[in-house]
């Protein structure tokens, strides 16, 4: 044609075949990250792996997603979209099915439902032998997961340690550690714009601690603390807000079935009118936009349990949702690429 850099569109079907084109609204679709979350491991020592199905709420083992070393407790857990990773923790060794600190990485890649190791270690570790923290916090943007606080040796050994992974490199940095050192806080909230550390001890905190992940930064404000104290709590949440179920009050046998909501926007939170149907403690959350599910913990009246809760974000209600097909359990891993506010868009 006369002027340049413009061709009919005979000219472009001459020196493109058909083949090679592509219809115009997939050139703009993403893919959808998994529509599901996957529950396991867990005291006592158990290795298996279960699914569940959003659409549904079903509930399936998944053996190829079974750990490789031991029951795996206590880790950071957060997720890209392609992959759910648990950080350090009391995972056991390579050698042995016995609870042991490790600072390895444990990645869940969804499309295959396998379990593998990442190369490289979380970056804080208290000892040269391999042994990394147990009992920090697990939270995410959409490029990097993050571990907050836990514990670096054994007994108490509170740590302001935080730790990125960045989901492209799956290389780990150490950016400035938080307010305060904290562990056993249990699952972590957030959205993808910022991360929140709630309780934890030592003391049965109230305290609420923030990472806003643009700039890395952390802060602490009095506004944003819990309404009563809570550790070793399990959380789930959407873009504009997280909740905080299971959690365990001041004693050893404390287990609650009140629900905290933290909204996001206000940096505020407050106690639900309604409860989950079972007081629960030292278990953990996971879920997608609209609701999030509980699975397995330890009862006030001092047992492991293998049930499933849901918490429907809308309504603030909670309801029974089967069983673990893993049976009974505490302190398992609870993951999905939908949670903290992701669409689940890869």
């Amino acid at each position: 044609m006369g002027i340049r850099g413009v061709w009919s569109l005979e000219n472009v079907e001459l020196k493109k075949p058909v083949d090679d084109w592509v219809d115009l609204p997939n050139v703009f679709v993403i893919p959808d990250a998994a529509d599901n979350a996957y529950i396991g491991g867990g005291s006592p020592t158990d290795s298996r792996f279960d699914k569940i199905t959003f659409a549904t709420d079903g509930i399936s083992n998944v053996a190829s997603a079974n750990l490789n070393h031991g029951g795996g407790r206590e880790a950071g857990v957060f997720s890209s979209s392609s992959a759910g990773y648990f950080a350090a923790g009391n995972q056991g060794t390579p050698s042995s099915n016995s609870f042991d600190r490790r600072s390895y990485v444990r990645k869940l890649t969804y499309a295959s439902e396998t379990i593998s190791n990442l190369s490289n270690p979380i970056n804080h570790s208290p000892s040269g032998n391999g042994q990394g923290p147990r009992g920090g916090g697990g939270t995410m943007s959409a490029t990097a997961g993050y571990v907050l606080g836990g514990s670096g040796q054994a007994g108490g050994d509170e740590r302001s340690w935080i730790s990125k992974l960045a989901f492209s490199s799956e290389t780990w940095s150490a950016p400035p550690n938080l307010p305060s050192a904290v562990q056993d806080q249990g699952d972590a909230l957030g959205n993808l714009d910022a991360g929140y550390l709630a309780g934890g001890t030592p003391g049965n905190r109230t305290m609420v601690q923030k990472i806003t992940y643009a700039s890395d930064t952390t802060s602490r404000s009095p506004s944003s603390d819990l309404p009563n104290p809570s550790r070793t709590c399990a959380a789930a949440g959407n873009a504009t807000a997280g909740f905080i179920m299971a959690r365990q009050g001041t004693s050893t046998y404390d287990a609650h079935s009140s629900i905290f909501k933290l909204t996001y926007a206000s940096g505020t939170a407050s106690v639900l009118p309604s409860n989950m149907g079972i007081a629960l403690r030292t278990t953990s959350g996971t879920g997608n936009l609209t609701k999030g599910y509980v699975g397995g913990g330890y009862q006030s009246s001092g047992h492991d349990w293998s049930g499933v809760q849901k918490l429907t974000y809308e309504t603030g209600t909670g309801s029974r949702n089967g069983s673990l097909t893993l049976g009974t359990a505490r302190q398992v891993l609870a993951v999905s690429a939908r949670d903290h506010g992701s669409s689940g868009k890869g």
